[in-house]
């Protein structure tokens, strides 16, 4: 298992201008906290779609970074499949990712978003697969 500090190195040199903070990773866990921003909001002020898939697929590749280290890295996204249940209004945005499955050629897991008010706007389902590389 990697630590958070290891986590958040490698999501700075992958992705050197994201706009989450990775706050926890565990074995098979990860959690990450998103900022209020303006350029977040969609017309009607509530959060973009976009941006809390971009976080059920974030919060997931931290979490597969937690178990296999830098291994992580030949890991993509194969699918995503989310639901949202409620308007994510303005304001701090929190995703934890639970690995359902994590093997050495796919890994598989549950991802729920929570709003600044603690509730649940968003649950995914995430799946990634091992390139060749990794294998």
């Amino acid at each position: 298992m990697t630590n958070l500090q290891d986590v958040k190195s490698i999501f700075k040199v992958i992705f050197p201008e994201h706009s989450f903070e990775i706050v926890d990773v565990s074995e098979g866990m990860a959690k990450i906290v998103m900022p209020e921003k303006r350029a977040f909001l969609r017309p009607g002020n509530s959060i973009a779609g976009p941006v809390l898939m971009m976080m059920a697929d974030s919060v997931v590749y931290a979490a597969i970074l937690g178990k296999f280290g830098e291994q992580g890295m030949h890991y993509v996204t194969s699918n995503l499949n989310i639901n949202f249940l409620a308007r994510a209004q303005p304001g701090e945005i929190v995703a934890k990712a639970r690995l359902l499955k994590a093997g050495s050629r796919q890994v598989s897991a549950d991802v729920e978003m929570f709003d600044h008010r603690d509730v649940m706007v968003a649950k995914a389902m995430v799946s990634y697969m091992a390139v060749a590389s990794a294998r």
